[in-house]
């Protein structure tokens, strides 16, 4: 059973030496560990203290720094490993991280960069970053990325990206499926989740509802209709489709209100205008008048 651990940038610093961003390049050092005592039993006694004073500490590569200053680490922090060198767990991060990094450059063709992370606990052998695509039509979107370890042993990678990769794909599909059972509701689409890399940019639709019904991909539909709709088109209209969807062979959390505004109507048309047409401090009552939600699942 794999754990997945997600923690913000500041715990990270906590645990990596006040962070765990990346720096420059520095030497590889290692504090001196105490000469032994000829008397056995105080040998021992001292090589269980002297083994946790024990630091090694390694020169950051550019690479290294990068991923590091991307993470945003505080001044101190970064000059502490600048004159220092990167200690264990600092390390043991960006060793992590620059997997995690060829794994999504491989799997998408594309460029990312390390927005934040975090070292594993000691019962943990995960590790996480947050991921952000560098450039290309979802750049600055940022997302999930674990590096995992299976029950045998083996290691593997997870991510997010791909969620947001297909929502507009899943979008057109929904769309379609609306104007199908004839309504006039505007299907806005959000996937949630984090795959492995046999899903990628080349996953068709029919992967996506195997990947879905498995519970790999969370799909949430935000349905929109005009404020002219009558309470009676409303239902209609919401049935409708709703039954529409269940000859799919999706999972949906499926959500329909009627807006107040038919300007917002027209603007929202992909997931991130939502939070723009609404941002923090709309009240409900300033966003619609008429919701309706469901939990739909596609039939076998």
């Amino acid at each position: 059973m794999k754990t997945k651990i997600i923690v913000g940038i500041l715990v990270l610093g906590l645990a990596c030496l006040s962070g765990c961003k990346d720096s420059k390049a520095k030497g590889q050092k290692q504090n001196e560990v105490p000469t032994e005592n000829s008397n056995e039993e105080s040998n021992m006694d001292e090589s269980n203290t002297d083994e946790s004073k024990v630091q090694v500490y390694r020169e950051p590569t550019e690479e290294e720094l990068k991923i590091l200053e991307d993470c945003n680490l505080s001044n101190d922090s970064m000059r502490k490993i600048k004159e220092e060198g990167m200690n264990i767990g600092t390390q043991s991060f960006v060793d992590t991280a620059k997997i995690m990094l060829n794994y999504l450059r491989e799997k998408y063709g594309e460029e990312f960069k390390v927005v934040g992370g975090e070292i594993p606990g000691i019962i943990s052998g995960d590790y996480s970053i947050l991921a952000e695509a560098v450039d290309g039509e979802h750049s600055g979107e940022q997302f999930e990325v674990y590096y995992l370890v299976d029950d045998a042993g083996n290691p593997y990678c997870e991510d997010g990206y791909f969620a947001i990769l297909k929502s507009a794909e899943v979008q057109e599909y929904l769309q379609s499926i609306a104007q199908e059972a004839g309504t006039d509701i505007k299907v806005i689409v959000s996937l949630n989740g984090t795959v492995g890399k046999q899903y990628n940019k080349d996953t068709t639709i029919e992967g996506i509802q195997k990947l879905n019904k498995n519970k790999g991909i969370q799909i949430f539909i935000h349905g929109y209709m005009r404020p002219e709709v009558s309470d009676e088109e409303f239902q209609k209209q919401i049935k409708k489709l709703e039954e529409k969807l269940k000859q799919t062979d999706l999972c949906i959390k499926y959500t329909v209100v009627r807006l107040n505004d038919d300007k917002k109507f027209d603007y929202i048309q992909e997931y991130s205008d939502i939070s723009i047409a609404f941002p923090r401090g709309t009240s409900v009552e300033e966003e619609y008048n008429l919701r309706y939600h469901a939990y739909i699942e596609g039939e076998e």
